[in-house]
């Protein structure tokens, strides 16, 4: 979202005009178009900070995280998984499978920063934008391809 100050002839700030959108219909998008699961994450300290108020049902992550929006609502079995964010949380693209009670899942995962990260120069991401796929399948396959 984004905020600009409105202006009158004589230079008086009379207001702000604000502009902002969820990442819901983008992320929709974007796993349509690459066949995949897409959620997007926010440090709910952040959340905290830049809404005035959060729905009643929204999810959250063992990571302290805030679920802004998903594509499908398997997110919910990596929730509460032990998803390795590295040493210090930082910004790189990190992949790993993960067992759930569902099955097995590819998990692909990268820091993101916002405006004032970026501005900063901040190494610490405010969330984290996600894609998984389901990869039994994959493995099953590997496995019986493989010699042993």
């Amino acid at each position: 979202r984004g905020v600009v100050p409105v202006f009158d002839t004589n230079m008086q700030q009379i207001g702000a005009l604000e502009a902002g959108t969820s990442y819901k219909t983008t992320i929709q998008l974007l796993s349509n178009l690459l066949g995949t699961n897409i959620a997007m994450l926010l440090k709910e300290n952040r959340v905290e900070q830049a809404t005035w108020s959060r729905p009643e049902e929204a999810l959250k992550a063992a990571w302290d995280c805030f679920v802004e929006a998903t594509s499908s609502d398997s997110l919910e079995y990596l929730l509460n998984t032990n998803i390795d964010f590295g040493a210090n949380n930082d910004l790189k693209l990190r992949s790993q499978l993960v067992k759930t009670e569902a099955g097995t899942f590819a998990v692909i995962h990268i820091g993101i920063r916002d405006y004032i990260g970026q501005r900063d120069d901040h190494s610490k991401p405010v969330g984290r934008l996600f894609l998984w796929y389901p990869a039994d399948e994959l493995l099953r396959n590997l496995e019986s391809n493989t010699w042993l």
